[in-house]
């Protein structure tokens, strides 16, 4: 475990706070605070905020992430075509800085993607496999990672993610 994330709203946004889990061996925290001459005020409450924008068929194509002093983080565009998903990821600036394609399910979960750099070559390429709970919802999630060795394709273990979902 490395990092708790805990999801909420707070005067009708939604919100994050993540605390990092701090061990014997972790390097020495780095502090990243606002651009000099920043002068906004930052909400305490929370670390980030989120606004989204869905289609017609109630899917995700952009989700805007906020500095809790409302500064523009990260922008991300989702473009679907059949069971493929092009995701672009923009900087607080407007400019590109990542891109993906995935080939979903036929729930809408990832089961394979693949990351390009800006110049269109492959970065990375993973496959998910999941655990559900009784709402259908995953509880674990299994990223294996993709790689060419002598002509041919490995899977090889990369991350497990777990999630704990409370029903009200």
């Amino acid at each position: 475990l490395s990092e708790i994330t805990v999801y909420g709203y707070i005067d009708g946004s939604r919100v994050s706070a993540t605390n990092s889990i701090q061990r014997e061996y972790n390097p020495p925290p780095i502090a990243i605070g606002p651009a000099s001459g920043d002068n906004q005020k930052s909400d305490s409450r929370y670390k980030y905020k989120y606004e989204f924008k869905y289609d017609d068929k109630k899917r995700l194509i952009e989700k805007t992430f906020f500095h809790n002093n409302g500064k523009v983080w990260m922008r991300y565009v989702f473009k679907y075509d059949g069971n493929k998903l092009e995701r672009l990821v923009y900087s607080e600036n407007g400019s590109l800085n990542q891109r993906s394609l995935s080939v979903l399910d036929d729930k809408a979960n990832q089961i394979e993607t693949t990351g390009f750099e800006t110049n269109g070559s492959v970065r990375y390429k993973h496959s998910f496999t999941y655990e559900f709970d009784a709402k259908g919802n995953w509880t674990k999630r299994t990223t294996s990672q993709i790689v060419m060795r002598d002509g041919r394709q490995h899977v090889e273990p990369h991350s497990v993610h777990f999630r704990t979902i409370t029903y009200y």
